[in-house]
């Protein structure tokens, strides 16, 4: 993958969909720390580096699940990578019963494909959504720079 110009990203939020993504850019951002999101990471684009760019907004902070593919990149361009959590088996049934999320399809079919074997799996099943969530926090783990249970007001002094 090439390295995109992550432009003044400082720091990114990524989970799985369904994590409190949206949530957590609202709540850094009441606290002075303005964060986006999925304003650089978004559907159908986090799989093809050619596509990404920095928004036109250019804040410091992004909360995507899109980003979860990046951590390496972003890591390397010296951005900071914070891993929000939520449990799995909440998440499976987030996704679920909210029905938006078909992973068969685009938008989703792309990103989940290029990422996960969760295409593998019976359509719509418990099983596809549980192998999606699985591998897609496998791509954050390795590369996470902060733990969001972690976070916290003090420890926010630390992002740049």
């Amino acid at each position: 993958m090439s390295v995109p110009i992550f432009g003044p990203l400082k720091w990114v939020v990524t989970a799985t969909p369904k994590s409190g993504t949206t949530h957590i850019g609202k709540w850094l951002s009441a606290r002075g720390y303005a964060t986006g999101h999925e304003l650089t990471f978004k559907s159908p684009y986090p799989y093809d580096p050619t596509r990404l760019r920095v928004h036109r907004l250019r804040l410091p902070g992004e909360s995507s699940w899109l980003a979860a593919p990046w951590t390496t990149e972003l890591r390397a361009a010296g951005v900071y990578v914070i891993h929000l959590h939520r449990p799995h088996d909440l998440i499976v049934e987030s996704l679920m019963r909210r029905g938006q999320f078909d992973l068969t399809r685009p938008p989703f079919s792309p990103v989940v494909g290029a990422y996960t074997t969760a295409l593998d799996e019976e359509p719509h099943s418990r099983r596809q959504f549980e192998v999606f969530v699985e591998e897609w926090i496998g791509l954050i783990d390795a590369d996470v720079t902060w733990d969001l249970l972690d976070l916290h007001d003090g420890l926010l002094n630390d992002l740049p």
